[in-house]
């Protein structure tokens, strides 16, 4: 965004809030030095304390990061909730200087950190329109990590960061700044037909999304991977790999590509994971399997209509996960998607993601299987 163009690529800097300035006060022990006598001490020969575990590791990845944040001079503030922070951050090109101020609201789930924000206000009633659920669908499709939600306040996105392990640090300053670019990479793109949707009630040229997330990448340190690297990460995580030169079949055992519920795909600056959910028929939904997470939400129904089943994936999305849900004229998916920060994906950072992606598909072939004795029963 050199130029400042909607069009044009991201080059953008993040920094920190201006109350933050002068926050990072110099060690007034630096240089200092200690000449009276100090006598040996017995704790000095007694070996290191084992490892401790924290009692909430969500807890301790929040405190992580925002202590990583603050050490660096990032502005952050306390949040109602316990597990979660919220920092603000300065959007600046070198030609326009400061272009936003955007807020974040960081939080962990499960063993990852999330990055949320809200993006788009909206009134009440525009919040069950189905073009908004429509347009959000497909933007889902297209978003490099963020999904995008619907709230009663409005339009929200959310980013999912898998730490590296704890030897490494868990995080580091440019891998959540590369985040925090990233999302505000996607929140531009879909912003304006966001805006679009709302301003001509549902109206939307079917080719503005495409064109909007032509470039779905913003600039980052690192290349994205291939599929030999994809399959190299899953392989030495322990997993099983079927490397066609499409795609990367992935199993937890050796077992015919067609049976293996995860594919794998590289994309632009991009490593894509995804589960089918179901196939569409004559415009009807036919399940060919349905996880347990989606049984309480989504009916095994041929004839469910348009407008329920936008709104139930909107509901489960909302739900903090690497996965996210949506469908396309043919096929209704589960995909997850990541990117690399300032740092080569790792071998945990991928057996995460790998398990996460077999998890998903192992609960959707028991629910099928389900599915199939209770129709013999009958």
């Amino acid at each position: 965004m050199g130029d400042g163009s909607m069009n044009s690529p991201d080059n953008i800097e993040l920094e920190a809030h201006e109350e933050s300035v002068g926050r990072a006060t110099p060690d007034p022990f630096a240089g200092v030095s200690f000449f009276e006598d100090v006598r040996t001490s017995p704790s000095l020969s007694t070996p290191a304390a084992p490892p401790v575990q924290p009692k909430d590791p969500d807890k301790a990845l929040v405190n992580t990061a925002l202590g990583t944040l603050r050490l660096n001079g990032w502005y952050c503030q306390a949040d109602p909730s316990y597990k979660s922070f919220v920092m603000t951050v300065k959007i600046r090109t070198p030609r326009r200087g400061v272009i936003a101020t955007d807020t974040f609201r960081v939080f962990a789930d499960n063993g990852l950190l999330y990055f949320e924000q809200l993006v788009l206000d909206l009134p009440l009633t525009a919040v069950t329109q189905m073009p908004i659920l429509e347009t959000l669908n497909q933007i889902n499709q297209r978003s490099l990590s963020s999904v995008f939600i619907l709230q009663e306040t409005g339009v929200a996105m959310r980013h999912a960061l898998i730490p590296r392990t704890p030897q490494e640090g868990l995080f580091s300053v440019a891998m959540m700044v590369q985040t925090m670019r990233q999302m505000y990479h996607d929140r531009r793109n879909a912003l304006s037909l966001l805006r679009t949707v709302v301003e001509n009630c549902g109206t939307l040229d079917p080719l503005a999304i495409s064109r909007a997330f032509s470039s779905p990448a913003a600039p980052g340190p690192l290349t994205s991977l291939n599929l030999y690297e994809a399959e190299n990460l899953a392989n030495f995580a322990g997993f099983v790999t079927i490397n066609d030169g499409r795609v990367v079949h992935l199993s937890r055992e050796k077992m015919p590509p067609d049976q293996c519920r995860v594919k794998l795909t590289c994309g632009q600056g991009h490593l894509r994971g995804e589960v089918l959910i179901g196939h569409v028929r004559n415009g009807k939904h036919a399940w060919t399997s349905m996880p347990t997470r989606l049984q309480k939400l989504i009916k095994a129904n041929p004839s469910v209509r348009s407008m329920e089943l936008f709104q139930q994936i909107n509901s489960i999305n909302y739900r903090p996960g690497l996965m996210r849900i949506i469908t396309s004229l043919k096929t209704i998916s589960a995909i997850s998607m990541v990117f690399p920060t300032d740092q080569d994906m790792s071998v945990e950072q991928f057996k995460i993601f790998g398990t996460t992606l077999l998890n998903y598909a192992e609960d959707s072939s028991k629910a099928l299987a389900l599915t199939m004795d209770r129709a013999r029963a009958c």
